[in-house]
This record gives structure tokens, C-alpha cells and sequence, in this order.
């Protein structure tokens, strides 16, 4: 019988009233997954790039003052996902 509703969306199984959660292998530090990151830091250079175009958006990041969470909750505001943690590794391959 296949999962329906929150159970599907949770990514549980049951039986017998028993709960088992799915944990994708490869985690890491943070809750993250390896397959999760490339879609992260494609949303992080999609921001970037739409931050130099936009001088507003740009505005907000400066605000930000160097601080990697602000400009990880300045990209949420704009519909693009990714950590902070994505950023500072972006900082460091990009200096």
C-alpha cells in the first residue's frame, strides 16, 4: 500500500503502529545531504548573480556587513534556498 499524505511527505513508514524514518545515506554536518548542496549553491549563485543586477537587493547584502547568515535570510526574502555555510564556501573558492 503506498504512503499517502503527511507520512509520504515526511519520507516515514509505518507498521503496526510502528515509525521508522528514512535517512538518506551521505549526511553531513547540518542536516544536509551531498545531493542536497549543488542545488543549494546553484540558488546561491543564482542570488548573486540577481544581487549585481538588482541595486537593492545588492544594498541588503552590504547591510549584511560580511555576516553569512543575514545574507543566507536576505536570499530566503528573495525565493532562493541555501546556508550560510554555502556562502562562506563561496567566499573561500571565490577570493
Amino acid at each position: 500500500m503506498p504512503l499517502v499524505g503527511a507520512a509520504a511527505k515526511a519520507g516515514l513508514l509505518g507498521k503496526k503502529n510502528r515509525w521508522i524514518r528514512i535517512v538518506p545515506s551521505g549526511l553531513v554536518s547540518g542536516g544536509e545531504t551531498h545531493w542536497r548542496f549543488p542545488m543549494s549553491m546553484k540558488q546561491l549563485e543564482t542570488f548573486l548573480t540577481r544581487a549585481n543586477g538588482n541595486d537593492n537587493i545588492r544594498r541588503e547584502v552590504e547591510q549584511c556587513a560580511g555576516d553569512t547568515t543575514c545574507v543566507a535570510k536576505v536570499g530566503m526574502r528573495h525565493g532562493h534556498k541555501f546556508s550560510a555555510a554555502n556562502f562562506s564556501r563561496w567566499q573561500r573558492e571565490h577570493k
